[in-house]
């Protein structure tokens, strides 16, 4: 556990919390650790998870059946990830999400379409 939320669960305990001295006492910011106790804001990592579109389980899945369809030998382009992610998340993506998620998933995906090529590739079948 990180030392703010141990700080919270000390605050938790406590019928009236100091949050000077649990904070000296944890060695944490005393503005960020009184804020989290009165559910002003929340970590990082769970207001970026409320924000994404889909969920890890929800990413993975798609990813799985992008790489279903390259290797039946129909690779879906970027609108086709597009498509899927609005039907899964309910929610239409917006215009960089499917750069974004391409570069999250950039080892895992086999879509040639998706990884685009390799400008040293490029460079070797150019005649300019």
């Amino acid at each position: 556990m990180e030392a703010i939320d141990l700080a919270l669960d000390a605050c938790d305990r406590q019928l009236n919390p100091c949050d000077t001295d649990i904070a000296k006492e944890f060695k944490v910011n005393r503005t960020t650790l009184s804020r989290r106790h009165r559910k002003v804001t929340v970590s990082r990592t769970i207001y970026h998870a409320s924000r994404q579109l889909l969920s890890p389980q929800q990413e993975s899945a798609l990813v799985a059946h992008i790489n279903t369809l390259t290797n039946q030998g129909t690779p879906p382009t970027n609108a086709i990830v597009s498509n899927f992610a609005k039907d899964i998340g309910g929610k239409e993506p917006s215009k960089n999400w499917c750069s974004g998620f391409i570069k999250r998933w950039l080892y895992i995906l086999k879509s040639c379409y998706l990884t685009g090529l390799d400008s040293d590739r490029k460079k070797a079948d150019s005649i300019y």
